[in-house]
């Protein structure tokens, strides 16, 4: 299944130990500085936590944007625009509007005060106090007020992880041969642009000390999409380059990295959703569904079924239901 497809959701609030969760919180007063995890926006961002709310882009509903209680109670509709890489941070929800070329937008999290920021497609946001960054005309930071648009690198981006001062990111081959991206790192101000590995990452997911992706060396012939479904082995490296290690034989796609645990889909089992330790021991499988895009927010793992529509689970299994 094609790992860049989009289909699902889930939403995200405890995510792995870094310095990208440090700006969230979940109590009912809290306010984020930092927008989305990592492990949701490689997923395409389709659910964010703040405080006692989850705002999310409906995929039952063509992607319109809600907000929901934490406790299933209070649902509200807050956007009829198709919405994606969702960030809230304070009194602001931060998305791509498919509506809208794919335009990078605000809103307030009562729904009010629609604001376009760029011109320009903006995919894969990372909100970081008050910068945006994105992919763009390569890698783009702009103000949250939609000022100030630097581009750090001319690079072809298709995943980014903001962590700290660094930005991780995948750089597809110029040529477009190859599924995934070498992995790259780079300053938040543009500087210090490094290649850390040269797998073909399909999708990664940053840490302060470790990156996981999924190794894709299947190649792609040019005006077809033979190879897109041969995803490759689940690895992690150090954010420095070095300590290479395989963590499953397992194809896996749609990681997302939450604590001590890595859940995805395995494409060599139909796509079932699976998790296995960070270390690649006590690998699980959690149910039997087909699970896209895997994001998840507490304890809940929020997945697309495609054509059954976006359910959720509990991150031991248990609890499956429809999503309403």
């Amino acid at each position: 299944m094609l790992c860049c497809a989009v289909s699902v959701i889930v939403f995200s609030g405890c995510s792995t130990a870094s310095n990208r969760d440090s700006g969230r919180t979940n109590s009912e007063t809290a306010v984020n500085t930092i927008g989305n995890t990592g492990g949701n926006i490689a997923n395409w961002g389709y659910a964010a936590l703040q405080g006692d709310w989850i705002y999310y882009s409906d995929q039952n509903d063509n992607g319109k944007l809600d907000k929901i209680k934490t406790d299933g109670s209070g649902k509200i509709k807050l956007s009829a625009e198709r919405t994606a890489y969702l960030n809230v941070v304070g009194d602001w929800i931060y998305f791509t509007d498919f509506s809208d070329q794919n335009r990078l937008a605000k809103i307030r999290t009562d729904g009010s005060e629609k604001t376009v920021l760029t011109d320009e497609g903006a995919f894969y946001l990372n909100v970081i106090g008050d910068w945006i960054y994105y992919s763009g005309s390569g890698l783009t930071k702009i103000k949250t007020d939609g000022s100030e648009k630097t581009i750090l690198s001319d690079d072809r981006v298709s995943i980014i992880n903001v962590v700290a001062d660094w930005i991780y990111y995948c750089r597809p081959s110029p040529e477009g041969e190859k599924f995934g991206g070498a992995i790259y790192k780079i300053k938040t101000d543009g500087s210090e642009k490094t290649k850390l590995c040269d797998d073909a990452a399909s999708i990664i997911n940053a840490t302060d000390d470790w990156i996981y992706y999924c190794y894709t060396p299947a190649t792609v012939e040019k005006g077809t999409t033979r190879g897109f479904g041969d995803f490759g082995e689940l690895y992690k490296i150090r954010t420095d380059g070095t300590e290479k290690t395989k963590l499953s034989s397992d194809r896996a796609a749609y990681i997302n990295v939450v604590g001590d645990w890595i859940y995805y889909a395995d494409d060599g089992d139909n796509d079932k959703l699976y998790k296995i330790k960070t270390d690649g021991t006590e690998k699980n499988r959690l149910f039997d569904d087909v699970a896209t895009r895997i994001n998840v927010v507490g304890d809940w793992i929020y997945y697309d079924h495609g054509y059954f529509g976006m359910y959720q689970i509990k991150t031991d299994g248990s609890g499956r239901h429809r999503v309403q």
